[in-house]
């Protein structure tokens, strides 16, 4: 009967309680008949961080913890020096097949941009025992990769049109704009990577750059782009007076301008002759006389020219010669 014993009370573990229970009720008494063997607990408490673009994954060990089961057990717990962990990441939702090991409860690794990141965490011991994997820790999503290209800028009268470059994992971007001349910034926020539009004052320095985000946050600023934006219209007419075969073309400097276009449409036979010069006076074009003519002027820098300024008209004289004909008599014509 006393050979018989364990087998009965292995029986009786079978329908009425765990087997890791009876075997330590067992072992406590000097009665057990079941094997030591080693258990490696599941890791629990997966956590995830982030600094920056780094990654930090945290999870509970309790492969030391012995006490769950009472001090005497005939369940042998791994030790946690002897323990090493394998984390497997989840990225946008899709299991990695590459793993990592860590040998400590905490890890560190640079994430992918742009993307949502969780893992889950499994120990194993020296001899190629392992838990099962925890459960799926918390999402982290990092910001989109710095884009690296800068934005392409274009003037269209008194605003700036910006295009972007998109970036994977951006779902919307933050314009910059700098003016140089007194370092005031604005900023725009679009989903959009073409057709941006920022108002600009005339005769600047600006310098454009973006960031790219997401949920995870934003990513550093792209390169900057400059442009100078082009002089503000002339708001009077040029002074305009006949001098012999020219007209002398008199105007108001306009702030930023290095240049200006000045612009003669002959209104007689619908022709148009430009001049550029850096000088507001006394700048001369030459006409036929006994035409209509009418001036206007716009304001140049690096950026391109302003719109025209109103326009001034001016009818030019006609030369009269006169001579004698045949009898001496004095006839007038005119050009």
């Amino acid at each position: 009967m006393d050979l018989l014993r364990p087998l009965l009370l292995c029986f009786v573990v079978l329908v009425s309680k765990p087997i890791y229970a009876f075997c330590n009720d067992l072992f406590s008494s000097g009665l057990s008949p079941c094997p030591v063997h080693t258990v490696i607990e599941t890791p629990t408490n997966p956590n995830l961080s982030k600094s920056g673009a780094t990654l930090v994954f945290k999870w509970v060990d309790h492969n030391s913890n012995s006490d769950l089961y009472g001090a005497a057990s005939a369940r042998s717990f791994a030790s946690s020096s002897n323990i090493s962990f394998t984390l497997q990441l989840i990225i946008n939702d899709v299991t990695q097949s590459q793993t990592y090991q860590a040998n400590t409860t905490q890890y560190t690794m640079a994430g992918v941009a742009g993307k949502t990141h969780r893992f889950r965490v499994k120990a194993c011991d020296g001899g190629n025992n392992c838990s099962g994997y925890s459960e799926i820790s918390n999402a982290i999503m990092l910001a989109p990769a710095t884009p690296s290209n800068p934005p392409s800028l274009n003037l269209s009268g008194a605003n700036t049109v910006i295009d972007l470059t998109s970036v994977s994992g951006a779902t919307s971007y933050k314009i910059e704009q700098h003016n140089q001349a007194n370092s005031e910034k604005v900023y725009k926020t679009t989903s959009s990577t073409s057709g941006n539009v920022m108002s600009h004052a005339a005769g600047k320095s600006y310098a454009y750059h973006y960031a790219a985000c997401n949920a995870g946050g934003c990513s550093e600023y792209s390169p900057a782009a400059q442009i100078v934006t082009y002089p503000a219209t002339p708001i009077s007419p040029p002074s305009v007076s006949a001098s012999g075969a020219n007209t002398i073309i008199n105007f108001a400097s306009v702030s930023s301008a290095t240049n200006y276009k000045v612009e003669q449409h002959n209104q007689t036979d619908n022709t148009r002759v430009y001049k550029t010069s850096s000088s507001t006076s006394g700048n001369t074009m030459s006409h036929i006389a006994g035409k209509s003519y009418a001036y206007r002027y716009a304001a140049c820098n690096a950026g391109g020219c302003s719109g025209y300024s109103p326009s001034k008209s001016i009818v030019t004289k006609k030369v009269v010669f006169v001579h004698t004909d045949l009898l001496g008599s004095p006839v007038a014509e005119s050009q």
